[in-house]
C-alpha cells in the first residue's frame, strides 16, 4: 500500500518524485512505498540468564533496534531498451549491495538516515512494457533519524592559567573554570526526540589530565593524552573512535562516549588555559 506520495526522496544524490532531476532516459521515476519510516523502533530488553532456576539479569538500558524499511516505487521509459537499463541502474547504481547510502525525506524537516540494502532487490515489469515497479528492503543499523542542518560551535578552554605545573603531577588534575566568560562554551541544540553523537576535534597545547564535557548531562570523556601546540585530535563520538593527526588514539579512555540529548546542551572543554587550544563540536538533532 502506498505510504507515501508527494515528498522528494533522494538515495546519495539520487532523486525520486522530482520531476526537475529525472535520470536522462525517464519520463517518471517515482517512490510511493517507505514502510518503516515513521514510528519508533522497537526495543530489546536484554538480559542475562542466572542459571536454571535463578531467572537474569536485567540489563542497564534497552539499545534500539535496527531500523528495516522497505522502499518502492515506480519508472517510466519511452520503450523497452531504455526499460531495462533503467532497470539495471536502479539495481546497480541506486541501490548498490555492500554499500552504506545516505536515504534523505524532504519532509517538513528534512532529515536523513543511513541505510543498507538487506535483501533481494525486486523489480517487476509494468503491463505498460515500457516501465517497472522495484521494491528494496533495507536496514538500518542506527535507527535515528538526522536533521540536514547540523548545531555546531567553537570555544576555547574553560580554565584558568596557575603558572606551571608542580611535578610530580597528582591526578586527575583539577582545573578552575571560567564560569563568567561565554566564549569558553558551546550551546548545542538538539531540536529533536532522540540521543545524537557530536563530532569534537580538539586543538592543542593541553596537558594531561584535559576532559570534555556535556554540563547538561554531567558526563565526561578524556583520553590519557596531551596535545601539543599545533595538535588535532578528532573524537567521533558515533563511531567511537579518536584519531590524533590522522592516527588512532591508543591511550585509556576515561569515561565514556556520551549524547546530546534532546533540548539544549551545553559543552565544555576543561584544561589548564592557553589561548591557542580550544575545541570545536558538530552535532546534528536526532529523531526516533
Amino acid at each position: 500500500m502506498p505510504t507515501l506520495f508527494k515528498e522528494i526522496i533522494t538515495i546519495n544524490s539520487v532523486s525520486f518524485n522530482d520531476d526537475a532531476n529525472l535520470p536522462a532516459t525517464a519520463s517518471f521515476f517515482g517512490c510511493d512505498v517507505l514502510d518503516g519510516w515513521s514510528g519508533t523502533s522497537e526495543i530489546d530488553a536484554i538480559v542475562t540468564q542466572i542459571g536454571a532456576s535463578d531467572g537474569a539479569i536485567l540489563g542497564d538500558f534497552f539499545p534500539a533496534r535496527a531500523r528495516n524499511l522497505t522502499m518502492a516505487g515506480a519508472v517510466e521509459t519511452d520503450n523497452m531498451a531504455e526499460r531495462q537499463a533503467l532497470e539495471e541502474y536502479v539495481k546497480g547504481v541506486v541501490f548498490p549491495r555492500n554499500q552504506e547510502l545516505i536515504l534523505t525525506k524532504y519532509e517538513a524537516v528534512p532529515k536523513f538516515i543511513r541505510v543498507r540494502v538487506s535483501g533481494a532487490r525486486e523489480i517487476a515489469p509494468n503491463p505498460t512494457k515500457t516501465g517497472f515497479r522495484f521494491s528494496i528492503p533495507l536496514v538500518a543499523p542506527d535507527p535515528l533519524k538526522y536533521s540536514l542542518t547540523p548545531s555546531e560551535g567553537t570555544a576555547g578552554v574553560a580554565g584558568v592559567s596557575t603558572g606551571g605545573f608542580t611535578f610530580p603531577l597528582t591526578f586527575p588534575l583539577i582545573f578552575n573554570t571560567v564560569d563568567t566568560s561565554n566564549e569558553n562554551s558551546v550551546t548545542i541544540i538538539n531540536d529533536g526526540t532522540g540521543n545524537s553523537s557530536p563530532l569534537v576535534t580538539l586543538f592543542g597545547p593541553l596537558n594531561k589530565g584535559w576532559f570534555l564535557q556535556n554540563l547538561t548531562t554531567g558526563d565526561v570523556l578524556r583520553f590519557d593524552i596531551g596535545l601539543n601546540t599545533g595538535d588535532e585530535m578528532l573524537i567521533d563520538f558515533r563511531q567511537e573512535i579518536a584519531l590524533l593527526n590522522n592516527s588512532v588514539v591508543t591511550s585509556t579512555l576515561v569515561g565514556d562516549f556520551w549524547k546530546v540529548v534532546p533540548g539544549t546542551n551545553k559543552i565544555r572543554l576543561f584544561a589548564n588555559f592557553d589561548p591557542l587550544a580550544g575545541f570545536r563540536i558538530v552535532s546534528y538533532p536526532a529523531w526516533e
